[in-house]
């Protein structure tokens, strides 16, 4: 479990590395997200290194996102959105599970890079 108390936690299970690696995690101060991936919410933005790895299982991300930053509607959904390391800058969205009584987000994902909670449209 690597933590940024109380906001982020990443829990990399056995096996999802072939070797150690250091995996720094840090806050970001800005969000260069592309637009048409959601509204980034404020201040969760994180960087998970190294950027790029892949995880033969996949990790789950926790990241406290408190209600009163969220201006959603109640069709619209929660994501963590991981901005993947690649040539063409693309970026995959991972749905979570947010739980309104604690605050927390979680997803999982199977690659480290970049990561932020979006609020993004309802699918029709």
């Amino acid at each position: 479990m690597i933590s940024i108390l109380p906001d982020f936690s990443l829990e990399i299970p056995v096996g999802a590395l072939p070797q150690p690696v250091f995996i720094p995690v840090t806050p970001r101060s800005s969000t260069p997200f592309p637009a048409d991936v959601g509204e980034v919410v404020p201040g969760t933005a994180f960087d998970v290194g190294p950027a790029g790895v892949l995880l033969a299982v996949p990790a789950r991300i926790f990241m406290r996102v408190p209600r009163s930053l969220l201006d959603v509607g109640a069709g619209e959904d929660l994501r963590l959105v991981l901005a993947l390391e690649r040539i063409d800058g693309s970026v995959s969205t991972h749905p979570g599970s947010y739980d309104t009584t604690n605050g927390l987000l979680s997803a999982e994902l199977g690659e480290l890079g970049p990561v932020a909670a979006v609020v993004v449209e309802p699918v029709p």
